[in-house]
This record gives C-alpha cells, structure tokens and sequence, in this order.
C-alpha cells in the first residue's frame, strides 16, 4: 500500500512537471484557463502534448448547439478575436504565409504581398443583415462592430466560396465593398444578398483561367454543393443536384510562393481540375478543404501528402456543436512528419517553402 501510494504521488509529480498547472485537468478546463494554455503554448510542432489537451478541453466546451447567452464563451471568443487581430496587424512576414483562424472556415492569408480573407463568418449568425439584427443575435456570439471595422481595414480582398452562413458574411461584405476593396464570389451571392446594395459589386472569378487579385493569383471552379436528396431503395438517403444546390466557387489561391485550396463542400470531383491547375502553375501546397461527397476523395488522391490546416470546425449552427478537432492530435505521426496544424480562434501559423518542400516532390 505504501509503495504504491508513493508510485502514485511520483506520477502525479511527473504529469504535473510535462503539462504545467494551467492544463492538467483536460476535460474541466475553464475558458480562462483555456485561454492561459493557449499564450503559454502557441502552435509549433513542440507543443503538440500540451495543444492536444487544450484542444481537448476545447472541444468539450463546443458539444452542441449554440442557442443561449453564454458570457463566459463570448468574453473568451472577442479575446480571442482581439488577440488575433493585434497579432495580424504586428505580424511581419518575410517569407512564406502567416496564417490566421478565425471562426469555423474563416482564414486569413498574410504574406508581402498582402491580405486575403478566405470564407469569413464572424459567428452562428444568419448572414442576411448585422449580426445584431437577426434572430440569432441573442446568443451574442459575433465580432463587435469595431472589431469589423478593424478587419476590414486590413484586409485586401475577400474570397467567398458559396452562400452558406458560416462562410459568407454580410457585414464585412458590405464594410469591404464600401472602402472599394475587392470580393470575389459565385454569381449565386447576387440574388442572395439582392436586397443589399453591394450584391452586385461582389465580382464573379474567371473560373479555370489564372487571375490575378491584388496579393494573390487565383485559379478557380465552378462547382455546387448540392441541397436535394432521394431514398434509396435500401433506405440510405443520397444527396442529387437540385433546385436547393448552392453554387460553389472552389479556389487555389496562390500567395507569398505558397499555393491553398480551399474546397470547402463542393461536390463535384475535381482531378481534371487539379491537372489543369498544376499545367498553369498551381501545385498545391496546403490543404484548407477538399470538399465533400465526390471533391474530397479526388483530391486525396491527387496529392495524397499535402499540409493541412483544418477548417469547417465547431460551427455551433450545426448539431453537436459541428466538427472537432481534437481527433486531429490522435495522429501523432502527422505532428513528428511536420504535416497538419490545427488552430483556435485567434491563432495563427508561418507555412514556409521550407515547411512545405515535401509536397514539389513528384
């Protein structure tokens, strides 16, 4: 009995030297603790153990839908925001991509060249009007307006892939149209926002012809996500194009010598795309999304070794609270071969030439 309460106490001793007093309960962390985690341990593929416990704790938080006034996740969430956005204003970037997560797909690209906005959404909100007009304004889960304000005048342009609320956002479409700066979208936002006078300055891409957009060179497809669905015969239910489809802008976004994609949930396969692209120039470096259905798949199997950054995480519209990422730490291989990087809110990563020199192999 004694000697196992002193293996006991030894143990403790050591799990309390690895991970540090402000994340030794993983499942009972509170936002602030969270938050003290995140500044003691930011993304680097040394800190992967304490992340992982963190990101844990993070997505036991977020395990279902937002419908209330939570004071304590809002505070955490605009610090996180604040932080965020300090960090892109200060950040110096002399070579490769700084990139910037903010809620579920937003992410922002920060080279020399300049700022791009991929798929921003601010919250759970509908993206019809201001946040604070809509009837999901009680959960108070958005940006303040200042903090819109902040963004806007930093970014350069803003990429949209299709209508869905959590990656099109209404209110900073309308802050970045004002100040001239460009949008691109699928000519589907026109009609979506058509009420609002800046659907018809939100500029379509050139779908499969290299474009180039202030700090960044594009090549893009035309694809849908598709909003029907039929029963099988065996019950399964299959999703088929119909009149609910949501037009699809897929991007590869080339900047600072880095090439994204971000597929987000396109249906449509996109291997003859890909091919096309890499015969213009674009060999894809990092992985935003691939898409759904049949565009992920094609896409892993085209570049089957790529690095990603997930997006499309806890997007708490969604039941239980959308996806997690914490599941992304239980492939440690990943971490040691330098191939993934999940990101917070708030939170942000350097991918280098260097970084990414394993996916120009042929």
């Amino acid at each position: 009995m004694t000697r196992l309460f002193f293996l006991t106490i030894i143990a403790l001793l050591i799990s309390f030297c690895l991970t540090g007093p402000a994340i030794q309960a993983e499942t009972t962390l509170t936002w602030d603790q969270i938050e003290k985690g995140l500044l003691a341990y930011p993304p680097s593929f040394e800190n992967v153990e304490q992340r992982a416990r963190l990101f844990r704790a993070y997505d036991g938080h977020l395990n279902d839908r937002l419908t209330t006034y939570d004071p304590e996740l809002v505070s955490f969430y605009r610090k996180r925001v604040d932080q965020g956005l300090q960090d892109l204003e200060q950040f110096k970037v002399e070579e490769g991509v700084g990139v910037f997560k903010f809620y579920s797909s937003s992410i922002v690209l920060k080279s020399k060249e300049g700022i791009v906005l991929v798929d921003f959404c601010q919250g759970p909100v509908q993206n019809n009007a201001e946040p604070e007009l809509t009837a999901d304004a009680h959960t108070r889960f958005y940006w303040t307006p200042g903090q819109r304000d902040r963004l806007a005048s930093l970014v350069d342009v803003m990429l949209i892939t299709h209508r869905h609320h959590d990656h099109a956002d209404f209110s900073l479409v309308k802050r970045l149209v004002k100040l001239g700066k460009p949008v691109l979208g699928p000519a589907q936002l026109h009609s979506h926002w058509g009420k609002a006078d800046f659907s018809t300055k939100i500029r379509v891409p050139k779908y499969e012809t290299v474009e180039r957009i202030g700090p960044c060179e594009l090549y893009t497809f035309n694809g849908a996500q598709f909003g029907d669905s039929i029963i099988l015969p065996d019950g399964s239910k299959k999703t088929v194009s119909g009149k609910n489809d949501s037009e699809h802008a897929v991007y590869l976004i080339k900047t600072g010598e880095i090439t994204f994609l971000q597929a987000a949930e396109n249906y449509y396969p996109l291997t003859k795309w890909l091919r096309n692209a890499q015969d213009a120039g674009f060999r894809l470096n990092v992985l935003l999304s691939g898409g759904m259905s049949e565009s992920g798949p094609s896409v892993n199997a085209f570049y089957p070794d790529v690095f990603q950054i997930p997006v499309h995480d806890h997007e708490l519209k969604h039941r239980g609270g959308g996806n997690k990422l914490y599941p992304f730490f239980k492939n440690k291989a990943a971490f040691t071969n330098r191939r993934q990087m999940p990101l917070m809110w708030g939170e942000h990563f350097l991918v280098t030439k260097k970084l990414v020199a394993f996916t120009e192999m042929d």
